[in-house]
This record gives C-alpha cells, structure tokens and sequence, in this order.
C-alpha cells in the first residue's frame, strides 16, 4: 500500500507540474532487491539504488542537490544499479491503479 501511495504522490506532483525524475532508494528497504522491483513495478519506473553505506545521508545530500538546483556527481566512489520494473507485475498494477482511483493512463510513461 505505500508504494501505491507513493505512486499517487507522484501522480499529483506531475499535476501540479513538478517533472519527472530518477527514483533513488535509500534506507533499509533499498537492499531488498524484491521489494525494490515491486515498488518499481508499482511505480511503472526504475528505482536507482546507491551502493553507499550510509544511503540516509547520501538521500539528505541528494534532496539538498535538487533543492539548490545543482547536479550530482556519482562517479567518485559511490555507484548505482538500477532495478527495472517487471514488465508482467507494472502491467497488473497499472490496470489496477487506474481502476481504483479512475485515473487516465499515462500518455508519456517515464
């Protein structure tokens, strides 16, 4: 329930005319490989995920990045991997997704 949560925030984000950008996973759940290709699926997106120890704060750094409109060099030391939705689970959560809250399929899917 929280990705479908989160997957609302962003819908109404993009309403109000916030742009789309990368998904990063930090904190706990971002070493579960399932739970982050659930969420990806849910989300109908990637999630990138830091290879840095202490993610909470490299998360604080890069919310602080956009926040001053400023760009983020990860190839000192920290790398990414990215967790892809799976197609098959994205496709059931979308149709399901729209159902339950009458939203209209995205035209431009990220």
């Amino acid at each position: 329930m929280a990705a479908i949560a989160a997957r609302r925030m962003f819908d109404h984000m993009r309403c109000a005319g916030v742009p789309d950008t990368e998904i990063y996973a930090t904190g706990g759940w971002s070493r579960s490989t399932s739970l982050l290709e659930l969420r990806a699926s849910v989300f109908g997106r990637p999630i990138r995920v830091l290879s840095e120890q202490e993610p909470a704060v490299v998360g604080a750094a890069l919310l602080a990045a956009e926040g001053l409109g400023k760009k983020v060099d990860f190839t000192t030391g920290v790398t990414t991997r990215t967790v892809e939705p799976n197609p098959g689970w994205a496709e059931v959560y979308d149709e399901n997704y729209r159902a339950w809250f009458n939203a209209p399929g995205d035209p431009n899917p990220s």
